[in-house]
């Protein structure tokens, strides 16, 4: 009979022991349950992130070619005011010009005529 008890004691023990490592396990893989969902959460927010940062790369981008857009327009109607003025004077000092060739001319004609 001694060996009998002893047999269901060493049962007990070792029936123990499996439950405990049953239930590590079991809140081991409940721990890496929501470790998972976590992770998949950071993963996401590290995805919505590169996504963000490509936008606003693109969106960088894209106002820099419209400063530089602005800013060749602005110099076209810089260069445009230039020439405008250029031919005001151009047309002013010409007919300027005209007018003094025609009486320089004129003069001429009337002394070799006279002469």
């Amino acid at each position: 009979m001694v060996w009998l008890s002893k047999d269901f004691e060493a049962e007990r023990k070792w029936k123990l022991s499996q439950a405990k490592k049953v239930a590590l396990r079991a809140s081991k893989g409940m721990s890496d349950q929501a470790t998972r969902g976590e992770e998949r959460l950071k993963e996401e927010e590290h995805r919505m992130r590169k996504v963000a940062l490509n936008i606003s790369k693109d969106k960088k981008k894209f106002w820099l070619k419209i400063e530089k857009l602005v800013h060749y327009k602005h110099q076209l109607e810089l260069e445009e005011g230039k020439k405008k003025a250029l031919d005001k004077q151009l047309k002013t000092s010409g007919k300027h010009i005209a007018g003094r060739f025609v009486a320089f001319t004129s003069q001429f004609v009337l002394q070799s005529c006279t002469s």
